[in-house]
């Protein structure tokens, strides 16, 4: 696409003290207790495992009713750590800068077990426009040249969706599958687009792929005051991934971060073709 997004300061994502997006961290727990709880006295256990494996399909309503607490929970660990990163600064400690250009930012730092991708820029579109384009996987290999293929698994419960995907091998990389947990959830000022992996019974690991997690990825968007550009949401990603195998971590930070950008702007340019209009006239 080659387009150029907006100059975006770092100094639109501050602290927690000063950051509009959230005031008070009574808001974050209030947030996420009305968005999710299934009933009142349903709490998340703090050692849940970032992967749950599903039970059989069953004709059980209990059984299915099990299977939607666990992607609930899941869904809800992924959001609650999304927010955690959202409140710090856009560079945490520890997180070297990967890409100040065309409008993005994106910076990133290795974790014991994963990799920290934290990612911001501001967009023409909408959060209509975003969640078309990203839940259309018929589609989505067109403008996510990483993936090789991505099936709809189920939705259980309907607000909910699974998939599976391939990503292409390349030189002296194996390639890798996922299977994830998906949903979006309207929060005080913005929408998230959240993100986490899952285990399924049709799709276990195998030899033939390196199985890859994603604890976290998710797409926080939120209004501004349409500017001289067109520009109307400003949006942050936030990403943990663990790819698996032997890849060194230092190597998935700087190619996956400097990923973002063109991964964006070939998004933006599949947007384009739904709405038939440029944002950059």
């Amino acid at each position: 696409m080659g387009h150029t997004v907006s100059k975006l300061c770092s100094k639109c994502f501050k602290s927690e003290e000063e950051n509009p997006i959230y005031q008070e961290q009574e808001m974050k727990e209030t947030l996420i207790s009305e968005s999710f709880s299934i009933n009142s006295s349903i709490s998340i256990p703090k050692n849940i495992s970032a992967s749950y494996e599903l039970s059989e399909t069953t004709s059980s309503s209990s059984e299915n009713l099990n299977q939607e607490h666990i992607l609930r929970l899941l869904i809800e660990k992924a959001t609650q750590e999304f927010l955690d990163h959202l409140y710090a600064p856009l560079q945490e400690e520890g997180c070297q800068e990967l890409v100040n250009k065309d409008g993005f930012l994106v910076y990133g730092k290795e974790l014991p077990d994963a990799v920290l991708i934290k990612a911001s820029w501001l967009t023409p579109y909408t959060v209509d426009q975003y969640k078309i384009v990203m839940e259309d996987i018929n589609n989505r290999t067109t403008w996510d040249r990483s993936l090789e293929s991505v099936e709809f698994v189920s939705t259980i419960p309907p607000d909910i969706y699974i998939t599976y995907s391939k990503f292409k091998k390349m030189p002296m990389i194996s390639s890798r599958d996922m299977v994830l947990v998906s949903r979006l959830i309207k929060l005080q000022k913005g929408v998230l687009l959240i993100d986490t992996s899952c285990e399924h019974p049709d799709y276990p690991p195998t030899d033939k792929f390196v199985r890859a997690t994603l604890p976290v990825n998710g797409y926080y968007i939120e209004p501004i005051d349409k500017d001289d550009q067109g520009n109307i949401n400003k949006v942050i990603n936030i990403t943990i991934v663990n790819f698996g195998g032997k890849l060194p971590k230092s190597l998935i930070k700087t190619k996956y971060g400097k990923h973002v950008p063109s991964l964006i702007k070939r998004m933006h340019g599949e947007i384009m073709k739904i709405t038939e209009k440029s944002p950059y006239n």
